[in-house]
């Protein structure tokens, strides 16, 4: 007979393989990103950028696309403060 020990292991042990994602999961997880960013990017040049162009416009639009890939934060709450 097991112990209660052993059960609580495996218990956690199945828990912890069902929660980890696939390498299938993990790379359409990439593909949607990219695309997302893909997306994102288009619409930012067509509606920001193309309309009204300057260099401190696309200067602008290279910046914002760096801190959101450094995932820097833009507000207050999520800058670590504890009062969220």
């Amino acid at each position: 007979m097991t112990s209660s020990r052993e059960r609580v292991v495996g218990a956690w042990r199945w828990l912890r393989d069902m929660a980890t994602p696939s390498d299938a999961a993990w790379n359409g997880a990439a593909i949607a990103l990219v695309g997302l960013w893909g997306l994102l990017v288009v619409s930012f040049i067509g509606l920001g950028l193309v309309p009204h162009f300057t260099i401190g416009s696309a200067i602008g639009l290279v910046t914002l696309f760096v801190l959101l890939a450094l995932g820097v934060p833009f507000c207050s709450c999520c800058s670590g403060s504890s009062r969220c």
